[in-house]
């Protein structure tokens, strides 16, 4: 993996023609599949899910690029207290990428609007299917133009966590957890925030971003 692109400038560009030209290889997202994954977040997706998007933002700091996740606060009736992306349902008179914009400001810019938190939207990632609330999600990928300062929706998010892509890219052997859902248990290959680890939907996106980064690259 080439880290020196995680410190260049020229990264969103280098990603935006990635996105135009490359598609992603199903290996990418088994990097952090969990087992069980077919029907979950690989192979097609049931005929009833919900239209859903996402936003998986970069910005500049410290002279290397981050991505913001969330701790989805543990009221949530689903994915309580796991790491996500800011996203949502689609609502009726919306495109996928206005959703992504709204829900990023709803859950990390509270007092703000959609006008003023500017994002240079750079392209789609593949569609990804959510078994566990029906969604079947359109993962957008964007750079903040301006330096953020959060301020999260306290009643969906916990916190605000910071993910450098260096540490992501050079990342060469995941953690392991293990699950248990009901009578199941399997085992998720995760990569750990401090205390929280990164895993399912969430990791599966990011898997997928990592080989996009190393495709993005000379």
């Amino acid at each position: 993996m080439n880290t020196q692109l995680c410190l260049s400038a020229d990264l969103p560009q280098l990603l935006r023609e990635s996105l135009g030209s490359v598609r992603a290889a199903g290996h990418w997202r088994r990097w952090l599949s969990p087992q069980l994954s077919y029907g979950r977040h690989d192979g097609p997706s049931r005929s009833d899910a919900r239209q859903a998007a996402v936003a998986i933002l970069l910005w500049w700091e410290n002279s290397t690029w981050h991505v913001p996740l969330t701790v989805r606060s543990q009221s949530l009736a689903t994915h309580g207290g796991q790491v996500s992306f800011p996203g949502g349902a689609i609502e009726p008179d919306e495109t996928s990428q206005e959703t992504a914009h709204r829900e990023l400001v709803e859950e990390l810019f509270v007092g703000s609007t959609t006008q003023e938190i500017r994002v240079e939207w750079l392209g789609e990632l593949e569609p990804l299917f959510v078994f566990v609330s029906n969604q079947l999600i359109t993962p957008w990928l964007g750079r903040l133009v301006d330096p953020p300062t959060w301020r999260p929706q306290s009643a969906e998010v916990e916190r605000v966590l910071s993910l450098p892509l260096i540490d992501l890219i050079s990342c060469t052997q995941p953690d392991a957890m293990q699950v248990n859902r009901g009578s199941l248990a399997f085992t998720a290959p995760c990569l750990n925030l401090g205390d929280f680890p990164v895993w399912g939907s969430t990791g599966v996106l990011l898997g997928e971003l990592r080989y996009r980064l190393e495709a993005a690259g000379p």
